[in-house]
């Protein structure tokens, strides 16, 4: 019994088998089930930019990528998802070290199956770090609890899908592992800590994060030690100088505009520190109330972090907890919605560590029920790290990445402005997708309008005769209306369906529909030029008082099915 025993006290990664027997395998058994029972929500809306790009990275074509990605998931998707003029494309296309990770296990058993396997490995790779650094901390009995604790939460069990997030997490992890916690780190975890920085630009765009958690922690240091060099500067100066670095290249491929997510309308610097505040609330309401009817774990958890966090609020873990609060909160106030605590994964392995901290202050206080076997861990001196071989590695895989997505996956194809049709579908490229059916605007256009009445009148999504990413231009009439302070000398404005709310939905379709009075049935086409693609028209429609509108529209033809009536990416009527 003692040699077994004995095992268990065995590291393997820098964590003793022991806790990894605990912590792992919770999170195992959630994955098979989430594996053998989400269906086609393994790869969900999102997860078509990065299926196409791990094919787009493998040398497949744009079309062909696409037919390979709707084939795994039949989410709608064409070419000019990827347009260069594209806001969301802008925005996924520099998260490219997922798809490039991706493609050793794509080719071995698929792209279905193997742009999950990432994923799933950095949801493990989470649960191992994070137990490394509670394990230093306080012990192997606190590192098994937390970590496995963190593990069953709903949010990290969802994470089993084809996106970016569980990625995003395990690097905020190693993040976390590598700054200086109650000790001094040398060169190697200053090499790790800026391959993170890096590895996190090219996976999502939470890159404050790294800076915000290293200067909390200078902050505190500096208060306490009353100078400004201290154990945590050099981590301070790698994150924020390697994270800078960073925004500043991709800032030149790639023209992320968050101008209108973040202000809402707003015009005035008063009127948009308003609208953040009021976004923080809606997000702080949100993310309660989801976990308190979805996830009590998270809360219980979280809760355990703030508390100890406010007893120890001189320690570091304190600092870095506050510094990813922070970070997060930055990221969500933009957003201005709860995404059940989706984009706050990032703050859980610093509030794993305050969680830590409680845990290991109960079992203190109370005694606790587990051999709490303790012994001093002796690190080696951090300045005599091999970190010039690790420094090496880390920049050949990034390197690999950034030249593979350079010429493969982030590549964007033309420009689809709103109209004409033909440019609207990027016609006179290789790439354009030939229409299955040919309706006349007409039935494009009532199906338009009759999806906008049903939005305003049950909350519909505009989704179908709309589509999701295209640039769409329309009259705005409103200041509710969406992008209306983007408007054009002439009163229009380009939208897109999904940079709307439910409200700005509600807002567009009774700008379209003159709050619902349009009658969809009485509209006539009064003249059509027709492309290849689709046609551009001025029409005419009355509404329930008998008042005729007329305007201009832009139509492209049904490329999905030849059943729909096909998509309006412009609908603009007279003043």
């Amino acid at each position: 019994m003692r040699r077994v025993a004995g095992v268990w006290r065995h590291d393997f990664l820098g964590v003793r088998l022991g806790v990894l027997a605990v912590a792992l395998p919770p999170v195992l058994l959630s994955m098979a089930h989430t594996l053998a029972t989400r269906g086609a929500w393994l790869h969900p809306p999102d997860s078509r930019y990065y299926l196409t790009m791990t094919s787009r990275d493998m040398g497949h074509g744009i079309t062909d990528a696409i037919a390979r990605t709707r084939a795994v998931a039949n989410w709608r998707l064409a070419p000019w998802y990827f347009a260069g003029n594209d806001p969301t494309w802008q925005m996924v296309k520099t998260r490219a070290l997922y798809p490039f990770l991706s493609i050793p296990f794509v080719w071995v058993v698929g792209l279905k199956n193997g742009t999950l396997y990432v994923p799933c490995l950095a949801m493990i790779a989470f649960i191992v770090v994070t137990a490394h650094v509670l394990q230093r901390l306080y012990g192997p009995a606190v590192a098994a609890l937390v970590a496995a604790a963190f593990g069953i939460t709903t949010v990290v069990t969802d994470l089993t899908w084809a996106t970016t997030d569980a990625l995003a997490l395990a690097l905020a992890a190693v993040l976390v592992a590598n700054l200086p916690i109650e000790r001094r780190i040398g060169p190697v975890n200053l090499v790790w800590l800026a391959a993170a920085c890096v590895a996190v630009a090219l996976t999502r765009q939470v890159g404050v994060l790294a800076p915000a958690m290293a200067f909390a922690g200078w902050a505190w240091a500096f208060v306490r030690d009353r100078t400004w060099r201290n154990r945590w500067s050099g981590a301070a100066i790698v994150t924020i100088a390697v994270t800078g670095g960073m925004q500043l290249i991709l800032s030149t491929v790639a023209h992320v505009d968050t101008q209108g997510l973040v202000t809402r309308g707003q015009t005035t610097a008063g009127g948009v520190a308003r609208q953040l505040l009021r976004n923080l609330g809606t997000v702080t309401r949100g993310d309660i109330s989801y976990m308190w009817a979805n996830d009590r774990v998270l809360y219980a958890l979280l809760i355990a972090a703030v508390l100890m966090t406010l007893l120890r609020i001189t320690k570091d873990f304190a600092a870095v907890f506050i510094g990813a609060v922070a970070a997060s909160y930055i990221l969500t106030s933009g957003v201005g919605y709860s995404a059940g605590m989706r984009y706050e994964i990032i703050m859980f392995p610093a509030a794993a560590v305050a969680t830590g901290g409680f845990v290991a202050w109960a079992l203190g206080q109370q005694g606790s029920p587990f051999p709490l076997v303790r012994e001093p861990e002796v690190e080696p001196d951090p300045g005599r790290s091999l970190w010039i071989p690790q420094a090496v590695g880390c920049a050949t895989v990034l390197g690999l990445c950034v030249l593979v997505t350079a010429l493969g996956g982030s590549q964007s194809t033309t420009p689809a402005p709103a109209s004409p049709s033909f440019t609207a579908a990027q016609g006179g490229q290789p790439y354009a997708v030939q229409p299955l059916a040919r309706p006349g605007a007409e039935v494009t256009l009532r199906a338009a309008l009759t999806q906008a009445l049903n939005t305003l009148k049950s909350g519909y999504d505009l989704e179908g005769p709309f589509d999701w990413v295209h640039d769409l231009r329309y009259r705005v009439t409103s200041p509710d209306d969406p992008n209306y302070a983007r408007r054009s000398p002439d009163g229009t404005t380009i939208t897109r369906i999904n940079a709307m709310t439910k409200e700005e939905q509600k807002a567009f379709a009774g700008s379209v529909t003159f709050d619902g009075a349009a009658q969809p049935a009485t509209l006539k086409v009064d003249d059509r030029t027709t492309s290849a693609y689709g046609e551009d028209v001025t029409f005419s429609v009355r509404d329930r008082n008998g008042v005729t509108h007329t305007g201009t529209a832009t139509t492209l033809y049904p490329i999905w099915s030849a059943e729909e009536p096909g998509v309006v990416t412009a609908l603009v009527y007279a003043r």
